[in-house]
């Protein structure tokens, strides 16, 4: 039941992570590839999601005790984007791992399209 759980999230992250690539803004400063060279991410972000339960003033608060902001949140999933100092990301990826509070830290990695539609009105 829990594997099917983490590929729920992990299905619906790689769609929010496309959507974002797609429509993100281009003003966006993107990282090289990740220390594991599992693609490139966003520099100064992170993929957080806390543990059922959770009350919303405690996230905060652990969020603010490593200087991150939660910049947009995705309840269905309850996974918050949170936006960290770039030189601290990798301290804050780790910290918030291991929380007690939080199921998982991850970098906002981008995925490239890698098919065209096949759509005569795609482009116009």
């Amino acid at each position: 039941m829990e594997k099917r759980r983490n590929a729920g999230v992990r299905f619906f992250l790689a769609i929010f992570i496309t959507a974002w690539f797609c429509f993100g803004t281009s003003t966006q400063i993107w990282a090289g590839n990740g220390p594991n060279n599992d693609g490139p991410y966003v520099a100064d972000e992170l993929l957080i999601q806390p543990k059922a339960g959770v009350p919303h003033e405690k996230v905060k608060e652990i969020f603010e005790a490593f200087g991150a902001v939660t910049e947009e949140e995705i309840p269905q999933i309850r996974v918050k984007r949170i936006k960290v100092p770039p030189q601290a990301l990798e301290r804050v990826k780790d910290a918030l791992s291991r929380h007690p509070h939080i199921n998982f830290a991850e970098y906002n990695f981008l995925a490239e399209p890698t098919v065209t539609p096949n759509d005569n009105y795609y482009l116009s």
